[in-house]
Order: C-alpha cells, then structure tokens, then sequence
C-alpha cells in the first residue's frame, strides 16, 4: 500500500489479489483496454494492525498509426481506502510490432507512483519506461507467415 500498511509477500496466505479486465475496439484502427486490480491484506491483531485493501483502475487506449506502429495512452488511479492515500498517473507510448503478437513499447510517464508488492506494477513510475507486449488468442500457435507490412 501507500501509507501504514504493512509489508506481505504476494503469495502469502494472508494476502490475496483479484483482476479484472475488459478490452473493447471502437474502431477497427483503436483498443481500449480498461483494468481493475484489488489487493488486500490481512491484518496483526496482535500489533493492533488492521486488514488493509488497495486497488488500481487503469484505462489505457491504443491507436494504431500504421500497420507496424502504435501510439497509446493511458491513466491510472491507485487508493488504499483504509488511509485514503491516492496517487494518479498518465503517460504516452509508442509501440513497434518486432514479429506476430510482440511488441516493444517505450513511453513516457508525466504523473506516476510507485506500489512495491502490487501485483502489475509495471511501468507506473513516473518518467520513460520500455515494455514488452504479448497478445495471446487463438491464432498464437498458428503460422507466422501473415504479419503486416
């Protein structure tokens, strides 16, 4: 978390993390990925430390400017309700395909946090980043043989 919580390992048992996420096209050139991530953490009653509960909602959107590039953005909102801390991000990115489904995306973050132990805490810092995307469906094991010029 943010502020008071106390430290857990992410695959403690008194610790658990749920996502969920949803991925619609507007048009057949844009995406627009929309995620919601909780974590909670249970709490010490011995050192009088109770449960705390933290989430992320990101919504991040993904234009494609030629067959091979991207360009996207994306904001986020991270909050431990039990303290009421809050930090928000932005950022903007582009995005090269290398080979069918891979990506190589560098960006650059005008507002970011940091959430150590936050499952998905990829790239929200503020500042450049560089990301690697893999999209997996149904078509992943298929021939590589029809990818864009």
């Amino acid at each position: 978390g943010l502020a008071g919580g106390r430290e857990a390992a992410v695959a403690g048992r008194d610790a658990y993390a749920l996502t969920l996420a949803a991925g619609v096209r507007p048009t057949a050139r844009s995406r627009l990925a929309l995620t919601w991530i909780g974590r909670r953490v249970a709490g010490d009653r011995a050192a009088g430390i109770g449960a705390t509960f933290t989430h992320l909602t990101s919504a991040h959107v993904t234009v494609a400017l030629r067959p091979r590039w991207t360009l996207g953005t994306s904001v986020r909102r991270f909050l431990q309700c039990d303290s009421g801390e809050e930090r928000r991000g932005a950022g903007a990115e582009i995005g090269f395909l290398v080979i069918r489904d891979l990506w190589i995306v560098g960006g650059f973050n005008v507002a970011g946090f940091s959430s150590p132990g936050f499952p998905s805490d990829d790239h929200t810092e503020r500042g450049p980043f560089l990301a690697l995307r893999f999209k997996f469906d149904e078509t992943t094991f298929r021939s590589s043989g029809d990818i864009p010029r």
